[in-house]
């Protein structure tokens, strides 16, 4: 696995480009905006797509979704509890944001716990409420990986104040991550740069 990142939008969204180096396939996690350089991205090095990943339902992280599955003829994968937000443009927050009120309705929703396969690749689907309310991460275990999107930042985490948000679940959400993880576990959040499992256990101190 080679993880390529394009930041991308008006709140500088990390957009995940994840390849299977050994297939040249791979997976869109979060595409924010900007589906024209998505698509350049992969067609320049002839990558083959097979799913878009939401991490959650706000606009700054599926802006460019629709259009860059519609392009490769790929399905949106998204969090079972996250189709009211993606649906509703009050949640989504789109309504107050250009280009205006978007919606989406994923091809494919997924639970806690579920164990998903695309691009030779498998993850699982770890539900990580707080920022809102089915907020997921995708944990590549065999290559200690973990699409965190707006759950884990480095030094910090998503914002708890917007619709469906909560400071207790995002806790909870924090300290699970941080004592069930391996340590050496490399995050990739939704905005700013990498961090670990480790370091984010020593700043949050949730192992003592």
């Amino acid at each position: 696995m080679t993880i390529y990142t394009l930041v991308l939008g008006e709140f500088e969204t990390n957009c995940y480009l994840i390849v299977n180096e050994e297939t040249n396939e791979l997976i869109v996690a979060d595409p924010a905006d900007g589906a024209d350089v998505i698509i350049h991205k992969i067609e320049e090095n002839h990558w083959i797509p097979k799913a878009v990943f939401l991490t959650h339902g706000h606009w700054d992280h599926f802006l460019a979704a629709k259009e860059v599955a519609a392009h490769f003829e790929i399905p949106i994968v998204s969090s079972e509890d996250e189709k009211d937000i993606l649906g509703d443009p009050k949640l989504n927050l789109t309504f107050r944001h250009y280009p205006g009120p978007e919606t989406i309705i994923p091809d494919r929703t997924v639970k806690e716990g579920d164990e998903i396969e695309y691009a030779g690749m498998k993850a699982v689907v770890l539900h990580t409420p707080g920022h809102t309310k089915g907020s997921c991460c995708y944990y590549f275990q065999s290559e200690n990986t973990l699409i965190a999107g707006d759950t884990m930042f480095r030094d910090s985490y998503g914002r708890t104040d917007l619709p469906t948000g909560s400071m207790g679940s995002m806790y909870h959400s924090l300290k699970r991550l941080c004592t069930e993880l391996p340590a050496e576990t490399r995050v990739y959040p939704g905005h700013g740069p990498a961090t670990t499992i480790g370091y984010e256990s020593g700043a949050y101190d949730f192992r003592r």
